[in-house]
């Protein structure tokens, strides 16, 4: 019986051990946003807004390019501007 129970609290200690194990991964980082990206969804603020792109009336795109530049669009009316990438603390 004692044998038994030893065996069955190690068994029991061996699958809390493996069960409880964390796999971690890191998620897929980038150094690049180029391209263009088109607003198509708002949603948050105090009033809890939740609007496509469409609803809101309006058509808003914002176009990463090399060297720093954008180039930002509203209703059709282009800026450009120059934008850093922060990656976060390493």
């Amino acid at each position: 019986m004692r044998i038994t129970t030893i065996w069955l609290m190690a068994a029991l200690s061996v699958m809390m051990t493996i069960s409880c194990r964390k796999t971690t991964t890191e998620p897929g980082t980038s150094t690049s946003i180029r391209g263009k990206w088109k607003l198509v969804r708002i949603t948050g603020g105090i009033a809890g807004l939740d609007m496509t792109a469409d609803e809101w009336g309006h058509s808003q795109s914002y176009e990463f390019a090399s060297g720093s530049r954008c180039y930002y669009t509203f209703d059709g009316n282009i800026t450009t501007t120059t934008y850093t990438l922060f990656t976060g603390p390493s």
